[in-house]
């Protein structure tokens, strides 16, 4: 099981978006992971991230959109855990209290 960490949404959209274009600039690197590193294309592998195989800092892209860092270790020795990226939870605004709605029975006289 991988761990995970919450990183922005815009964060994750633009370097989502960055494989998409490798992946179409490319040709035929649909079934494996995009591998993206200080803002560059670093590699393609058709497994699953081997961490240390890469240093720290890679990150990885699934053909699913799935974000991966590539964490730990050391640039000699590579890195030593994978953690999945997801987007921060929108914030939500606290529901308004809303009032009792009028009260329906008739008036007795």
């Amino acid at each position: 099981m991988h761990q995970e960490h919450y990183i922005s949404t815009e964060f994750l959209s633009r370097v989502v978006a960055q494989a998409q274009q490798i992946r179409d600039t490319e040709g035929g690197l649909w079934h494996g992971y995009i591998y993206i590193y200080r803002g560059e294309y670093a590699g393609w592998a058709a497994g699953d991230p081997e961490p240390w195989k890469w240093c720290p800092g890679v990150l990885a892209i699934s053909p699913d959109s799935s974000v991966y860092l590539l964490a730990g270790g050391n640039d000699n020795d590579g890195a030593t855990e994978t953690i999945r990226l997801i987007a921060e939870p929108v914030p939500t605004r606290p529901s308004r209290k809303t009032e009792c709605a009028p009260n329906s029975e008739k008036p007795t006289t």
